[in-house]
């Protein structure tokens, strides 16, 4: 047999209130914390470069226009920094090699026209394009 329902009146359920929205956080981007910190220490030591370095006493070190310690800490910095906002070292560096190549053509006074930042910029773009092709290739078989 099965039981009635009860006719007694119920009390009104409660409601549930919304609750605030979860602050979300990637953890791909936590797991690559420390080479955005260490980014950051290469941004504070190319602000100190900057700073407290004479541009004369770099200027021709390993060649002629090239400030070589600038640019190399320069490479580094931006590799790191990009790699952590891309979430891959490969495409940091590949990035941050082209930004490095226009900076010393600039230093060399070469006349920087928008073929050139295209040739520059497209070059690693297409050497990435190329490599994920590759690698999809490889994957599937």
């Amino acid at each position: 047999m099965e039981k009635a329902r009860s006719r007694l009146t119920t009390t009104p359920t409660l409601t549930k209130t919304p609750h605030l929205p979860k602050i979300v956080i990637n953890t791909r981007y936590l797991r690559a914390a420390p080479i955005g910190l260490l980014g950051l220490l290469g941004l504070g030591a190319l602000a100190f470069f900057l700073k407290n370095i004479t541009p004369e006493s770099v200027v021709d070190v390993p060649l002629y226009h090239s400030y070589g310690p600038f640019l190399l800490l320069f490479l580094t910095t931006s590799t790191l920094l990009l790699g952590f906002v891309l979430l891959n070292i490969r495409r940091g560096f590949l990035l941050a090699s082209a930004l490095t190549l226009l900076l010393l053509l600039k230093f060399q006074q070469v006349q920087i026209t928008w073929i050139i930042v295209l040739i520059v910029i497209g070059a690693p773009v297409i050497i990435e394009l190329f490599s994920t092709l590759i690698h999809r290739v490889i994957k599937k078989t």
